[in-house]
């Protein structure tokens, strides 16, 4: 019997029930299971064992079909040679230049072998991809260098258009995802020493962890080794970073007990190899050329004659909401901040990510101290920004390089209103007492 998968992305239940009762119309025998949400767990659970079609199909809740469809799609499939993952569809009447027009929805018919083939089968789940709307893309870009995509035209299945709400801001959503959804793994060679050293540290964050580790592995500059500190996680941290450890480019570092981030920033710092610190928290990622941008900084720099040794970059950030209950975030905007000084960061503490630091600098300097009241958990990149600056050029780079995640629980967020006591104790301790 062929499975439907009907998934509501987004689209208001009448129009999930629409979808669903046309798809039941069709002569053809099939089983229509409408999906809400975890559409990725749902589906695997049906693909990956059990099932013997040669194909099924996934249609988005607000599309129109007819009673034709089923049938022309089992044709155009078994028609189809071995090397054809499956169907991309496009209606006769076409939507190219429409403004309201929702972003490419992927594959609406698939090979059952393709999808059960590679590395890591299946759909992406919500630990790999916390944005469900692009789950049936992102297996047809993963699944793209080892299979083929027909395309045809069909006036028998018709795109919904403009189906998000506006406060979605969707197109901008998806000009900030596409990039990460189509980029693949790069390859090192063994043995280098690498330009950076891309430090997590993490705190019972499994839901969010593989999400950022793979934007470091598909960065567009391969010259990296990931070092994750696990700041004695007790969720499911340690299950993660056990099947990531394989990689001879990561490596992995345990605190028995919960130190703070700048403690085990410090701890990374003792273990890395490259030139360059980068910093990407546990739940934010990394925009594809992140690292290659800032490798191109330091290059320049190195052809420059300049007085003052850089010490540190930082660069534009996209902001993400997310929402208390939510299970992806929501596109919030772009920050792009100023003209970097000292004075500005201490008084308005604005957060400046991604921040890449000169290894030998931050030695120099002896690593992040964890002397303030809240022991190095808190506010840690302002002040090693701050006293950086002291001695350092801090430099801004163009571009937007990093996806901030802006949670309601987040260690920021609960202590909003401690800076003014971090501040006094900065200005009374680092600063007067002469130590930078």
């Amino acid at each position: 019997m062929l499975l439907v998968f009907v998934l509501d992305t987004g689209a208001n239940a009448r129009s999930l029930q629409m979808t669903e009762r046309l798809v039941r119309s069709a002569p053809i025998n099939c089983r229509v299971v409408p999906l809400q949400r975890d559409f990725a767990a749902a589906m695997n659970r049906e693909i990956l064992s059990g099932y013997t079609e040669p194909f099924f199909v996934t249609l988005l809740a607000g599309e129109s079909v007819d009673e034709s469809f089923l049938s022309q799609a089992d044709a155009w499939m078994r028609r189809a040679d071995d090397t054809v993952a499956g169907l991309l569809l496009n209606p006769e009447s076409g939507w190219n230049g429409d403004e309201k027009r929702d972003p490419p929805r992927g594959p609406v018919v698939w090979r059952t072998e393709a999808v059960r083939s590679g590395n890591g089968p299946g759909f992406a789940t919500l630990d790999r991809l916390p944005f469900e709307r692009y789950v049936l893309l992102e297996l047809q870009y993963r699944l793209t260098p080892a299979w083929r995509w027909s395309e045809i035209a069909a006036d028998c299945w018709s795109v919904r258009r403009g189906s998000n709400p506006g406060w979605m801001r969707t197109r901008e959503e998806w000009e900030a995802l596409a990039p990460l959804l189509a980029a693949k793994p790069s390859s090192q060679t063994a043995g280098c020493r690498p330009l950076f050293s891309v430090v997590i540290c993490t705190y019972n964050d499994a839901p969010y962890l593989k999400w950022a580790i793979r934007s470091v592995f598909v960065q567009q500059c391969p010259d990296w080794e990931l070092i994750i500190v696990d700041d004695g996680s007790h969720d499911e941290t340690a299950l993660i970073l056990e099947a990531e450890a394989a990689d001879p480019r990561v490596t992995v570092l345990r605190n028995e007990t919960n130190r703070g981030k700048g403690f085990s920033l410090n701890r990374a710092l003792a273990h890395a190899k490259g030139a360059w610190l980068v910093e990407l928290d546990a739940d934010d990622w990394l925009a594809p050329d992140c690292l290659s941008v800032f490798a191109a900084h330091i290059r320049s720099e190195s052809e420059s004659e300049s007085e003052l040794r850089t010490g540190a970059y930082f660069a534009g950030h996209y902001e993400w909401q997310q929402l208390s209950g939510g299970h992806q975030p929501v596109y919030r905007n772009i920050r792009q901040p100023a003209r970097f000084t000292p004075e500005t960061l201490l008084e308005y503490a604005e957060p400046l990510a991604p921040r890449c630091f000169s290894l030998s600098a931050l030695r120099e300097l002896g690593g992040w101290l964890v002397s303030d009241p809240f022991g190095g958990s808190l506010y840690e990149d302002i002040q090693m920004l701050l006293r950086m600056a002291q001695f350092y050029a801090v430099k801004r780079s163009d571009g937007t390089l990093y996806h901030r995640r802006l949670r309601p629980d987040s260690v920021t967020s609960v202590n909003r209103t401690s800076y003014s006591s971090w501040k006094k104790w900065f200005l009374q301790t680092v600063c007067r007492s002469g130590n930078e």
